[in-house]
């Protein structure tokens, strides 16, 4: 885990670049334009892996930015009839309770697992204080029992309202195909504010926990 700070000196172009890959994120202004408060200096977790000029241009704007790398978690084995349940593996970040007013969470869902879905999103809420907000992109495709093989990727803020996505480097992962009703049920009692449908068919999803438990 590495720290990123206002103050640092920092080489970071964040001029707008047109490129057929960029997409609006009106989610995300709503989100920075709530946090980046004059003389203030939010807290923001980045789940890489491949996120780490995001969190230089939101350091560059005055954020105290924490970088994590983020395993989604694998499928819960199926169990032979008359077999023993097993435990599932635990889901960690390793931050303290209610400490950021921004996580970014990027395409993680999408190489979550629909039984471990849940989880996922329970330790989202449980680093994030009330009223912070919490930033997904997902796939909009056909919903399908089984997952399909991709590379988790990158996003590049080039504005406060935009992003250019690429492929990452990483290793091919398992990508699960998650419906909207799938992705707020999961996410209860954290409440998504909208979903925005880009051009490329990826999803955001501005999700919000509430100042007061419901």
């Amino acid at each position: 885990m590495r720290w990123l700070q206002s103050g640092q000196a920092l080489a970071h172009d964040v001029s707008v670049i047109f490129a057929e890959n960029e997409q609006s994120c009106p989610g995300m202004a709503r989100a920075l334009k709530r946090i980046l408060q004059p003389g203030s200096q939010p807290e923001v977790l980045d789940l890489g892996q491949f996120s780490r000029s995001a969190a230089l241009y939101l350091a560059s704007r005055g954020a105290r930015v924490a970088i994590e790398d983020f395993e989604p978690p694998p499928p819960t084995p199926r169990l032979k009839p008359g077999a023993k349940s097993v435990d599932k593996p635990a889901i960690k970040i390793s931050q303290p309770d209610r400490k950021f007013d921004l996580v970014l969470g990027w395409e993680h869902v999408d190489f979550v697992p629909p039984d471990r879905l849940a989880d996922v999103t329970a330790e989202l809420s449980r680093v994030m204080l009330p009223g912070a907000w919490l930033i997904l992109f997902a796939e909009d495709r056909p919903v399908a029992r089984e997952s399909r093989p991709d590379h988790q990727w990158c996003y590049r803020l080039t504005a406060d309202d935009r992003v250019v996505r690429s492929p990452g480097a990483g290793p091919e992962r398992p990508r699960w195909p998650h419906a909207n009703r799938a992705i707020e049920r999961a996410l209860s009692p954290l409440r998504v504010q909208s979903i925005q449908l880009q051009r490329n068919r990826i999803r955001e999803f501005l999700v919000q926990k509430p100042e007061t438990p419901s």
